[in-house]
């Protein structure tokens, strides 16, 4: 499901929205609280005159409360990110959005897990778009390895993915899987000359 942050009055300035990046899923919380997860890039990213700007915000907690929508509906406000980040070197590159009363969670995938699936370099992993709209893979990475993200002075750890086609940064959130076991959440892509594209895939057992 596609979706952006709208924008957003953050005192007497206007944050605009977002570009479009996918809704990663539902998590249930310990309490049995149902919250959605989105790419930290809703919240780093803006979209002016339809160029992406990054544009992080710069005080803990700025864009807490903003709307997150698809083109049709409202999905739910945010209510939690880590940016900038508590820890320069383990950053939590997703977003938590409590859903709108109205936002339909039946169809919305279950992201949360306790364990990191058994995958090995070199092995197979999907990307999911859509029901019916998958991307094949490979993992290039021996578990998971340590990248500059979402800065030169700030990182994260994730999995190496990269695939034999090029994409649009709008694929940002996608669910990545390896066998019927959730790998991950996409939060970086890198387009390469010859057609392929480098990935970062944030392990989902830590969102």
């Amino acid at each position: 499901m596609q979706i952006f942050r709208e924008k957003f009055q953050l005192g007497s300035k206007t944050v605009p929205a977002s570009p479009i990046r996918e809704l990663y899923g539902k998590k249930t919380l310990s309490s049995g609280r149902k919250v959605l997860v989105a790419p930290l890039d809703i919240v780093l990213m803006q979209n002016v005159g339809g160029v992406e700007i990054f544009q992080p915000p710069k005080v803990f907690g700025n864009l807490i409360g903003a709307s997150v929508a698809t083109h049709s509906d409202l999905v739910g406000s945010i209510i939690g990110f880590d940016y900038p980040p508590t820890n320069l070197f383990d950053v939590k590159p997703v977003v938590f959005i409590q859903p709108d009363t109205n936002f339909d969670l039946t169809n919305i995938s279950e992201v949360k897990t306790s364990s990191a699936p058994s995958i090995h370099q070199g092995d197979p992993v999907t990307l999911i778009l859509a029901p019916g709209l998958t991307v094949a893979g490979k993992l290039v990475s021996n578990g998971t390895v340590t990248r500059n993200y979402p800065e030169a002075s700030s990182e994260v750890q994730a999995y190496r993915v990269d695939f034999d086609q090029t994409f649009l940064r709008d694929v940002h959130g996608a669910r990545i899987v390896a066998g019927n076991a959730l790998l991950g959440i996409l939060i970086a892509t890198q387009n390469q000359r010859d057609g392929s594209c480098h990935t970062l895939v944030f392990p989902a057992e830590k969102v």
